[in-house]
């Protein structure tokens, strides 16, 4: 049984099918994400650059919920 979390329903950015290594300018650190936790990271990145939107607030607090361990190499929690 898989047991990645699926992106919620407001998720419009690209979904990845490939997992990768991210570096984190937040942290310093670089990170291995599935595909799932990549498409997500990349929205709140995106959203981030834009000069912070609401669903930036949303995808980091769903990457936390969902990759708590991810999220706080990622993120100054």
């Amino acid at each position: 049984m898989d047991k990645t979390p699926k992106l919620p329903s407001w998720f419009e950015g690209v979904e990845y099918q490939e997992g990768q290594d991210v570096y984190s300018a937040e942290t310093d650190r670089i990170v291995e994400l599935d595909a799932t936790a990549k498409s997500m990271y990349d929205l709140v990145i995106g959203y981030q650059f834009l000069g912070g939107h609401p669903k930036a607030v949303r995808g980091r607090q769903w990457l936390q919920e969902n990759y708590p361990n991810e999220s706080k190499q990622l993120f100054k929690l």
